[in-house]
Protein backbone atom coordinates (compact mmCIF):
# COMPACT_ATOMS: atom_id res chain seq x y z
CA UNK A 1 0.00 0.00 0.00
CA UNK A 2 1.46 3.33 -1.11
CA UNK A 3 0.57 6.35 1.00
CA UNK A 4 0.74 10.11 0.59
CA UNK A 5 0.65 12.17 3.77
CA UNK A 6 -0.92 15.59 4.05
CA UNK A 7 -0.22 18.22 6.71
CA UNK A 8 -1.67 21.66 7.24
CA UNK A 9 -0.81 24.57 9.49
CA UNK A 10 -3.25 27.46 9.78
CA UNK A 11 -2.26 31.07 10.31
CA UNK A 12 -3.69 31.04 13.83
CA UNK A 13 -2.26 27.61 14.73
CA UNK A 14 -4.47 27.64 17.83
CA UNK A 15 -4.15 23.95 18.61
CA UNK A 16 -0.38 23.84 18.42
CA UNK A 17 -0.21 20.94 15.94
CA UNK A 18 3.05 21.63 14.13
CA UNK A 19 3.84 20.39 10.64
CA UNK A 20 6.69 18.29 11.99
CA UNK A 21 4.45 16.65 14.61
CA UNK A 22 1.90 15.79 11.92
CA UNK A 23 4.62 14.40 9.68
CA UNK A 24 5.97 12.25 12.52
CA UNK A 25 2.53 10.83 13.29
CA UNK A 26 1.96 10.01 9.63
CA UNK A 27 5.39 8.41 9.23
CA UNK A 28 4.98 6.24 12.32
CA UNK A 29 1.50 5.14 11.32
CA UNK A 30 2.66 4.11 7.86
CA UNK A 31 5.56 2.14 9.36
CA UNK A 32 3.22 0.33 11.74
CA UNK A 33 0.87 -0.59 8.90
CA UNK A 34 3.63 -1.56 6.52
CA UNK A 35 2.67 1.14 4.03
CA UNK A 36 5.19 2.83 1.74
CA UNK A 37 5.12 6.58 2.40
CA UNK A 38 5.91 8.07 -0.99
CA UNK A 39 5.58 11.73 0.03
CA UNK A 40 4.18 14.20 2.56
CA UNK A 41 2.59 17.32 1.08
CA UNK A 42 2.01 20.35 3.26
CA UNK A 43 -0.10 23.48 3.24
CA UNK A 44 1.30 26.22 5.46
CA UNK A 45 -0.68 29.31 6.47
CA UNK A 46 -3.83 27.78 5.02
CA UNK A 47 -7.31 27.75 6.55
CA UNK A 48 -9.30 24.54 6.87
CA UNK A 49 -12.50 26.36 5.98
CA UNK A 50 -12.00 25.68 2.27
CA UNK A 51 -10.71 22.80 0.15
CA UNK A 52 -9.24 25.23 -2.37
CA UNK A 53 -5.69 24.79 -1.10
CA UNK A 54 -2.69 24.10 -3.34
CA UNK A 55 -1.47 21.16 -1.28
CA UNK A 56 -4.85 19.44 -1.23
CA UNK A 57 -5.21 19.86 -4.97
CA UNK A 58 -1.75 18.37 -5.61
CA UNK A 59 -2.44 15.42 -3.31
CA UNK A 60 -5.79 14.59 -4.90
CA UNK A 61 -4.35 14.91 -8.41
CA UNK A 62 -1.54 12.50 -7.56
CA UNK A 63 -3.91 10.00 -5.97
CA UNK A 64 -6.21 10.21 -8.99
CA UNK A 65 -3.14 9.59 -11.16
CA UNK A 66 -2.47 6.36 -9.19
CA UNK A 67 0.78 7.60 -7.64
CA UNK A 68 -0.49 6.31 -4.29
CA UNK A 69 -3.33 4.26 -2.81
CA UNK A 70 -4.21 6.11 0.38
CA UNK A 71 -4.19 9.65 1.75
CA UNK A 72 -3.10 9.85 5.40
CA UNK A 73 -3.67 12.82 7.73
CA UNK A 74 -2.71 13.03 11.39
CA UNK A 75 -5.91 14.84 12.35
CA UNK A 76 -9.27 14.98 10.61
CA UNK A 77 -9.47 18.77 10.81
CA UNK A 78 -6.17 19.08 8.95
CA UNK A 79 -7.92 18.03 5.75
CA UNK A 80 -11.18 19.88 6.38
CA UNK A 81 -13.26 21.54 9.09
CA UNK A 82 -16.43 20.94 7.07
CA UNK A 83 -18.30 17.64 7.28
CA UNK A 84 -19.70 18.22 3.80
CA UNK A 85 -16.24 18.81 2.30
CA UNK A 86 -14.82 15.77 4.06
CA UNK A 87 -17.64 13.52 2.89
CA UNK A 88 -17.28 14.86 -0.67
CA UNK A 89 -13.57 14.05 -0.54
CA UNK A 90 -14.26 10.53 0.77
CA UNK A 91 -16.84 10.07 -1.97
CA UNK A 92 -14.36 11.24 -4.62
CA UNK A 93 -11.77 8.87 -3.17
CA UNK A 94 -14.08 5.90 -3.51
CA UNK A 95 -15.00 6.86 -7.07
CA UNK A 96 -11.30 7.11 -8.04
CA UNK A 97 -10.25 3.98 -6.18
CA UNK A 98 -8.09 5.39 -3.39
CA UNK A 99 -8.59 5.45 0.37
CA UNK A 100 -8.58 8.04 3.12
CA UNK A 101 -7.22 7.70 6.66
CA UNK A 102 -7.49 10.19 9.54
CA UNK A 103 -5.38 8.91 12.42
CA UNK A 104 -6.95 10.84 15.30
CA UNK A 105 -10.52 9.88 14.35
CA UNK A 106 -9.83 6.24 13.60
CA UNK A 107 -11.27 6.87 10.15
CA UNK A 108 -9.73 4.44 7.68
CA UNK A 109 -11.51 3.52 4.46
CA UNK A 110 -8.97 0.79 3.78
CA UNK A 111 -10.99 -1.25 6.30
CA UNK A 112 -14.65 -2.40 6.25
CA UNK A 113 -15.25 -0.51 9.51
CA UNK A 114 -13.92 2.71 8.01
CA UNK A 115 -16.09 2.33 4.93
CA UNK A 116 -19.12 1.84 7.17
CA UNK A 117 -18.26 5.05 9.06
CA UNK A 118 -17.97 6.85 5.74
CA UNK A 119 -21.47 5.70 4.81
CA UNK A 120 -22.84 7.01 8.10
CA UNK A 121 -21.12 10.34 7.60
CA UNK A 122 -22.73 10.62 4.17
CA UNK A 123 -26.15 10.12 5.79
CA UNK A 124 -25.50 12.88 8.32
CA UNK A 125 -24.13 15.21 5.64
CA UNK A 126 -27.28 14.67 3.57
CA UNK A 127 -29.41 15.35 6.64
CA UNK A 128 -27.49 18.57 7.25
CA UNK A 129 -28.09 19.70 3.65
CA UNK A 130 -31.81 18.94 3.87
CA UNK A 131 -32.18 20.78 7.17
CA UNK A 132 -30.40 23.83 5.76
CA UNK A 133 -32.65 23.72 2.69
CA UNK A 134 -35.73 23.46 4.88
CA UNK A 135 -34.69 26.40 7.05
CA UNK A 136 -33.95 28.46 3.95
CA UNK A 137 -37.34 27.66 2.43
CA UNK A 138 -39.12 28.58 5.68
CA UNK A 139 -37.19 31.85 5.95
CA UNK A 140 -38.04 32.82 2.35
CA UNK A 141 -41.71 32.00 2.93
CA UNK A 142 -41.71 34.17 6.05
CA UNK A 143 -40.15 37.07 4.15
CA UNK A 144 -42.66 36.72 1.32
CA UNK A 145 -45.53 36.68 3.83
CA UNK A 146 -44.32 40.04 5.14
CA UNK A 147 -44.22 41.55 1.68
CA UNK A 148 -40.46 41.33 1.10
CA UNK A 149 -39.74 41.13 -2.63
CA UNK A 150 -37.45 38.19 -3.34
CA UNK A 151 -35.11 37.76 -6.24
CA UNK A 152 -34.29 40.25 -8.95
CA UNK A 153 -36.88 42.94 -9.76
CA UNK A 154 -39.10 42.42 -12.78
CA UNK A 155 -37.68 43.73 -16.04
CA UNK A 156 -40.62 42.68 -18.25
CA UNK A 157 -43.73 44.80 -18.74
CA UNK A 158 -47.13 43.50 -17.68
CA UNK A 159 -48.28 43.13 -21.28
CA UNK A 160 -45.45 40.75 -22.10
CA UNK A 161 -46.06 38.78 -18.92
CA UNK A 162 -49.76 38.36 -19.83
CA UNK A 163 -48.77 37.28 -23.35
CA UNK A 164 -46.38 34.65 -22.01
CA UNK A 165 -49.00 33.38 -19.54
CA UNK A 166 -51.51 33.05 -22.38
CA UNK A 167 -48.99 31.21 -24.55
CA UNK A 168 -48.16 28.87 -21.69
CA UNK A 169 -51.75 27.66 -21.36
CA UNK A 170 -52.96 25.11 -18.86
CA UNK A 171 -53.08 21.36 -18.34
CA UNK A 172 -52.42 19.17 -21.38
CA UNK A 173 -52.47 22.22 -23.65
CA UNK A 174 -49.44 23.78 -21.99
CA UNK A 175 -46.73 24.85 -24.39
CA UNK A 176 -43.11 24.14 -23.55
CA UNK A 177 -40.72 26.97 -22.63
CA UNK A 178 -38.84 26.32 -25.87
CA UNK A 179 -41.97 26.70 -27.98
CA UNK A 180 -42.94 29.91 -26.19
CA UNK A 181 -39.46 31.32 -26.77
CA UNK A 182 -39.71 30.53 -30.50
CA UNK A 183 -43.08 32.30 -30.75
CA UNK A 184 -41.85 35.39 -28.89
CA UNK A 185 -38.77 35.61 -31.12
CA UNK A 186 -40.95 35.22 -34.23
CA UNK A 187 -43.17 38.05 -32.99
CA UNK A 188 -40.10 40.19 -32.21
CA UNK A 189 -41.20 40.65 -28.60
CA UNK A 190 -38.37 42.51 -26.83
CA UNK A 191 -36.50 40.71 -24.08
CA UNK A 192 -35.55 42.43 -20.79
CA UNK A 193 -32.00 43.02 -21.98
CA UNK A 194 -32.23 42.70 -25.72
CA UNK A 195 -31.30 39.67 -27.77
CA UNK A 196 -33.39 36.55 -28.12
CA UNK A 197 -35.79 34.72 -25.84
CA UNK A 198 -34.58 31.41 -24.42
CA UNK A 199 -36.45 28.71 -22.47
CA UNK A 200 -34.70 29.81 -19.30
CA UNK A 201 -35.77 33.45 -19.69
CA UNK A 202 -39.39 32.38 -20.30
CA UNK A 203 -39.27 30.24 -17.17
CA UNK A 204 -37.93 33.17 -15.14
CA UNK A 205 -40.76 35.43 -16.25
CA UNK A 206 -43.37 32.82 -15.34
CA UNK A 207 -41.61 32.42 -12.01
CA UNK A 208 -41.96 36.15 -11.31
CA UNK A 209 -45.67 35.88 -11.89
CA UNK A 210 -46.34 32.98 -9.52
Amino acid sequence: MRAIGYTRLSRANCNGVSLSAQRTAITEACEQRGWELVDVVEDEDQSGATMKRPGVRRVVARLDADEADVLVVAKLDRISRSLKDFVNLADAAEASGWSLTALDAGFDTTTPQGRAVRSMLMVFAQLERELIGQRTKEALAEMAAHGVQLGRPREVDDGTIKRIRKLRGRGKKQRSYSEIARILNAEHVPTPRGGHWHPSSVRRVLGWDT
